[in-house]
């Protein structure tokens, strides 16, 4: 949502309109500022050029997702811990922390036992799943062995003395497919 926001307010620079309004509902008197933008032409471009670009940015698709499930997400109790199949090479585990009203995320490679630094679209890519998917079969004991040792690598990394004061709000394994699962 932070980057969304930041590319928002990048964009209300140029425009001088307000992308996310404050309020639930925004009017502006008037649009007379956009006269002042000055367009240049950059040429002419094949339609092969065009459909290459068309999509919908992945991060948008993914808070539109959201959206559509916020009922359902908001339901969802903290403390949850799932496991499903995905088309990666290495077992690793998503980890969601909360630390003094902040978040915190980390993606821990188990095989390797190292934390991966994923940009936030991989990461999304990564979890990306339906109330359809069906959880991978793994042990729940694993699951949280390896929760406990992220929030302990997390609380060491950041030096905080008091490991019990970082809620767990979440971790997902993420199981390598193998030819007995489906994707």
């Amino acid at each position: 949502m932070a980057r969304l926001t930041e590319r928002s307010r990048n964009a209300e620079r140029f425009t001088e309109i307000q992308m996310i309004p404050d309020a639930e509902r925004a009017e502006f008197a008037s649009l007379a500022s956009l006269s002042a933008v000055e367009i240049q032409s950059l040429g002419e471009v094949e339609i092969g050029d065009i459909e290459e670009f068309s999509g919908v940015s992945g991060f948008l698709r993914h808070v539109t997702e959201l959206n559509r499930n916020l009922e359902y997400a908001n339901n969802i109790p903290d403390g949850i811990r799932s496991a499903m199949v995905y088309r990666g090479k290495h077992p690793q585990l998503y980890v969601l922390l909360r630390y003094q009203r902040e978040y915190h995320w980390k993606l821990y490679d188990v095989a390797k036992e190292y934390w991966r630094d994923v940009k936030e679209d991989t990461l999304l890519n990564l979890v990306e799943c339906s109330k359809e998917t069906s959880i991978a079969d793994i042990d729940a004991d694993a699951i949280e062995h390896y929760a406990q040792k992220c929030r302990e690598l997390w609380c060491n990394e950041h030096h905080v003395e008091k490991p019990d004061e970082v809620e767990q709000i979440c971790a997902l394994y993420l199981k390598p497919r193998t030819e007995n699962d489906h994707v």
